[in-house]
């Protein structure tokens, strides 16, 4: 699978960009957004797709913005891969991707579990620092 992007545009006003990712095998019109009567994926008038599930607004926290290859490393860093490897996952008929412990449970509330605190780092000898492994 070879995730894909497109620069839809970007606002400078929010130092934004809009993007649209994609993969070789999860094509635009895959994830193309469809008029809910009808069922057909919408288009602008030029025939391109207009929007896709995985169009994202992205700020760029670096000022100046990032050129050349170091733009490109920052919008391929925010790609959503691992939803993509999920659905190449879905795709595949030999992966059990049922979501069956799932069913029933759905529509019943639960109290958010937090994670436990982190360890503390254990310390040496010399207790005023940290064993650094």
């Amino acid at each position: 699978m070879q995730i894909k992007y497109k620069v839809l545009g970007y606002a400078e006003d929010e130092h934004t960009v809009q993007v649209r990712y994609y993969t070789d095998t999860t094509t635009e019109e895959d994830l193309a957004m469809r008029d809910p009567e009808t069922g057909e994926i919408i288009r602008h008038s030029d025939g391109s797709v207009q929007t896709c599930r995985t169009d994202v607004n992205i700020t760029v926290w670096q000022v100046p913005a990032p050129t050349g290859a170091e733009l490109e490393e920052f919008l391929s860093r925010n790609a959503p891969k691992y939803w993509f490897d999920i659905l190449e996952k879905v795709k595949d008929p030999t992966l059990d991707t049922s979501l069956s412990s799932i069913k029933g449970i759905v529509g019943v509330e639960f109290d958010a579990v937090e994670p436990p605190e982190p360890e503390p780092a254990p310390l040496s000898t010399d207790s005023s620092r940290p064993v650094l492994g």
